[in-house]
């Protein structure tokens, strides 16, 4: 019994020693870690780390992001309201997360620039961003009950992007939703895991390996799903006809859209619904490249989701601006911009620019938006 505990104890420290001497290399190669996200103890949601700067770095981009005291890409605000203010709060995933451009380039910093030139009802205007990568509709209701509606917004915009519904997948039973109340709900086991991630994310090793991990989970999806590998099921959405599983993919997503605004109002703020557009919608070349995945490009309707979204919008009543008509006329006067990185779908500093012009201008025009 002694022989197997001593190598049982030998094993484990041949390991240990091993993994310390696999940190030390990755560290010195300056592999990255994932300290740059924690979960916030007080809501259990995953947020950047607070008050920090971090820099990102595509093939075609760079970037330093500054968080606020939130984590979250933007500059701090008051939770109270200062007098003679309006506050909108922006809601949605990686296009508000905005990582690939300076956090003043961003649209919804160029919004709030924009909104206090102008002045347009006398107020001070605060713009203020709480996305993240990856969330939909579902995780925007999550992160608006535990940041959002501590600021005391007048007017909610929810940047829907065209993959938000796949993103709900996952919530689209109530069963699978976890609230208590109008809070996020871990289980115990869940905050137990939560605390053993915020300390094992500082290891460069544990990082390395968890990408690896997640690279072969997607291979062995792929084999065991050959239909998710085809480019057209990204592209469900912009079918002529909805397929029963696409259909209910969009019932659950207006569910969720109609939960969010419920919210806002309950709290006595406004709502607006925007939709982002991609880059292969607006610009012919990039189009070409990607034309083969149509097959029979008759089967698609490129502006199916603004017609879902617009008819949504009708059913409940909230104000609805779809981005892709505008984009398309700015790139029509401008043929040689791109609203896109070339080697990211993410906006690049015009497409933010374009994207805070129009939304600006939709509010100017529906003035009861930006007035008490």
């Amino acid at each position: 019994m002694k022989t197997l505990f001593m190598k049982v104890i030998s094993v484990s420290l041949g390991i240990l020693g091993a993994m310390l001497i696999g940190e030390l290399a990755l560290r010195l190669l300056k592999y990255p870690s994932s300290a740059m996200y924690r979960i916030d103890p007080q809501t259990h949601l995953r947020t950047f780390t607070p008050n920090s700067k971090i820099f990102f770095k595509g093939d075609c981009f760079r970037n330093t992001v500054e968080t606020n005291g939130l984590g979250f890409h933007s500059r701090d605000y008051t939770k109270e309201k200062p007098p003679k203010t309006y506050r909108i709060v922006v809601l949605g995933d990686s296009f508000v997360e905005a990582i690939h451009v300076p956090r003043n380039k961003t649209f919804w910093a160029l919004l709030e620039e924009s909104l206090n030139k102008s002045k347009p009802h006398g107020y001070d205007y605060e713009v203020i961003p709480f996305g993240f990568s990856g969330h939909g509709a579902f995780m925007n209701i999550l992160y608006f009950q535990a940041y959002g509606r501590l600021f005391h917004p007048d007017l909610v915009i929810k940047l829907f992007v065209d993959n938000d519904p796949n993103d709900d997948l996952p919530y689209s039973r109530p069963a699978d939703r976890p609230f208590q109340g109008d809070h996020y709900a871990p289980s115990g086991s869940q905050l137990i895991i939560e605390k053993a991630k915020n300390v094992l994310r500082h290891s460069v090793l544990l990082t390395t390996l968890r990408k690896h991990a997640a690279e072969l989970a997607g291979r062995l999806d792929n084999v065991i799903h050959p239909d998710r590998k085809s480019p057209r099921y990204g592209l469900r959405l912009y079918l002529k006809e909805y397929p029963p599983n696409v259909a209910q993919l969009w019932e659950n997503e207006e569910e969720l859209l109609n939960s969010l605004c419920d919210l806002v109002t309950q709290q006595g703020g406004k709502f607006l619904l925007v939709s982002a557009t991609r880059s292969w919608r607006i610009h012919p070349q990039i189009f070409r490249s990607i034309e083969k995945f149509f097959e029979d490009i008759s089967e698609f309707d490129f502006l199916k989701p603004e017609e879902v979204l617009a008819a949504a919008a009708r059913r409940k009543d909230f104000p609805y601006l779809p981005l892709t008509p505008v984009f398309l006329t700015r790139a029509t006067k401008e043929p040689n911009a791109r609203s896109a990185w070339p080697c990211d779908p993410h906006w690049n500093e015009t497409g933010h620019a374009w994207a805070a012009e129009a939304i600006a201008d939709f509010l100017n025009e529906h003035p009861s938006l930006i007035s008490k």
